[in-house]
């Protein structure tokens, strides 16, 4: 579920803030072929998720059994759906029609908690919006039904007071009362993510926000907002970092948050934790989420907050990191085996080193890098490694032999590729995404490769769209990667205008950027639209972006 969340808030929250912005059926178009995006697949797979939720597990089997009764077999409309599930649970569900034809991500705001101890009630107050591209307000639109899964927590022992419940808010204000609840509780809030909405929330009285969300960290019994309150921490940090006016090197990232991860790195160990979560519960969100929460964005200072704040709780929990690391490395003569505790104990053990690479500009990881590589039994070691190595020897260069070293590592894993078209589009893929000076020669090199063709969809991606999503280098001040996306989109669109039109988008945010970069970034768009023959897919996606 946290991967899932983690792609809808990177991808489609992003496209849902641009000018690409379109509602899951969309109304319009001029190419179908540019409507195959994470709004329609993973918000509208949301959305089908929502039924469930709203009707329960008992009565979302029913819908689907009369679902299949009326249509199998046959082709299908959204309304279809919804009709079967409300005839079959015999409830009015034509409100769910707004979530297909209105555009943007809601918000769901804590207005208000209150409790009253006389009485042992506890009233919260939410709130709804649907911000627009065209506007922030957007108060015409209608209200969404929003299922919202909430839990009461004790604010001294963080046992649950109220269970997970169903909270079906309809109205663009609403307001939910519990009896019998013993004391002022924590809130819990939109547990396994139960809608695609952005949740703006107050602290309960006498927390201050940063007390909540480390209270979340290491009480909350739902596993998803677990997870979630770390990551909002993060967020809140990095982006009050990148938005201030203070110096990014005097970071300092509190003591109470160092103590709640050192907390989790110290029991990733212990019978019956799960070290996937652990291990999620490390990671940093990514540049794109975080960058979608800024509405000017700073790239530079983004970029270096987020560094600044990775290698602050890398050097706190150097020991900790250095000690999981070990613990979770593959066993000498081990063999592959892929089972959910496997998974959890790689997953944790890369997450260590990404850490760990970020601290004495990434020497120690490089050395640790490179013997995890020439040991590795699986995929998932091999690429973790892999990265690492590339990252940190183009940032160390003639240093400690790391340049040699990645050169024998890509050497070895391209040879082990062999044939296999998927491994080579890694190999290809890890060389784009590196974090270095210079990065976009390489690319730019690769392009080059006898095993590089323009005209392959995947092959194309591997390389020139991973390097987009690169943003740290994409967006480098000079202008040096919008052309280099021009020349790629213009290069594609004779011969794969589905391909060069998705790569467009890249731009879309422009806007939102620094004067100089969104200039430069308008002019590459004019660039494109001026070309001859350009395809309809892409004009209509370049037309988008410039609003033209």
């Amino acid at each position: 579920r946290i991967e899932d969340v983690r792609g809808l808030r990177s991808r489609q929250f992003a496209e849902d803030s641009s000018p690409m912005a379109h509602p899951i059926r969309p109304e319009s178009y001029i190419s179908m072929d540019n409507f195959y995006t994470s709004t329609v697949y993973s918000k509208g797979a949301e959305v089908v998720g929502m039924y469930r939720t709203w009707l329960g597990s008992e009565g979302f089997k029913k819908g689907l059994k009369l679902y299949f009764e009326r249509h199998d077999g046959s082709a299908v409309t959204c309304d279809d759906f919804r009709n079967a599930m409300a005839d079959a649970n015999d409830v009015d569900l034509s409100a769910f029609d707004r979530w297909y034809s209105q555009a943007g991500t809601p918000r769901v705001t804590v207005a208000a908690q209150q409790y009253d101890p006389s009485t042992k009630t506890y009233s919260l107050t939410l709130q709804q919006s649907l911000p627009s591209q065209q506007s922030e307000d957007a108060t015409s639109s209608l209200p969404l039904p929003i299922p919202v899964t909430i839990g009461l927590l004790h604010r001294t022992t963080g046992q649950e007071i109220l269970p997970s419940t169903v909270l079906k808010f309809t109205e663009k204000e609403q307001t939910f009362t519990f009896q019998n609840i013993e004391m002022s509780p924590v809130l819990s809030i939109l547990r396994d993510f139960s809608a695609p909405v952005q949740v703006i929330s107050s602290p309960p009285e006498s927390m201050t926000g940063d007390e909540e969300l480390i209270f979340l960290m290491a009480h909350d019994t739902d596993s998803f907002n677990k997870w979630d309150a770390g990551n909002r921490y993060y967020t809140r940090l990095i982006l009050s970092l990148a938005e201030g006016s203070e110096s990014i090197d005097q970071c300092v990232v509190p003591e109470s948050f160092i103590e709640a991860i050192r907390i989790i790195l110290q029991s990733a160990g212990n019978a019956g934790v799960d070290q996937s979560l652990t291990a999620y519960a490390l990671q940093l969100p990514d540049l794109t989420t975080l960058l979608n929460q800024m509405k000017k964005i700073d790239i530079d200072r983004l970029v270096a907050a987020r560094k600044a704040v990775k290698k602050a709780v890398a050097e706190r929990l150097r020991a900790e990191l250095m000690k999981v690391y070990e613990a979770t490395a593959a066993k000498e003569g081990a063999v592959y085996e892929f089972s959910p505790q496997e998974v959890g104990r790689r997953r944790l053990h890369s997450t260590c080193l990404d850490f760990l690479s970020s601290i004495d500009s990434g020497r120690i990881a490089a050395k640790l890098a490179k013997k995890q590589f020439d040991s590795a039994n699986c995929m998932t070691d091999k690429l973790s490694s892999l990265a690492c190595l590339v990252s940190c020897s183009g940032r160390l260069g003639l240093e400690l032999g790391c340049v040699q070293d990645k050169e024998e590592a890509l050497s070895k894993f391209y040879t082990d590729a062999g044939s296999n078209a998927l491994v080579v589009n890694k190999w290809f893929a890890i060389q784009a995404m590196a974090d270095y000076d210079g990065v976009l020669d390489d690319v730019k090199r690769l392009k080059t490769h006898p095993d590089f063709t323009i005209s392959n969809p995947n092959r194309a991606r591997s390389l020139i769209s991973t390097f987009c999503g690169n943003l740290a280098h994409f967006h480098s001040p000079d202008g040096q990667g919008y052309r280099f996306l021009t020349d790629s989109v213009l290069e594609i669109d004779r011969v794969n205008p589905q391909v060069a039109a998705r790569m467009v988008s890249s731009f879309a945010q422009w806007k939102k950027f620094d004067v100089i970069r969104a200039e430069l970034m308008r002019l590459e768009l004019e660039k494109i639209l001026a070309a001859e023959s350009l395809s309809s897919d892409t004009f209509e996606v370049v037309n988008r972006c410039l609003k033209k």
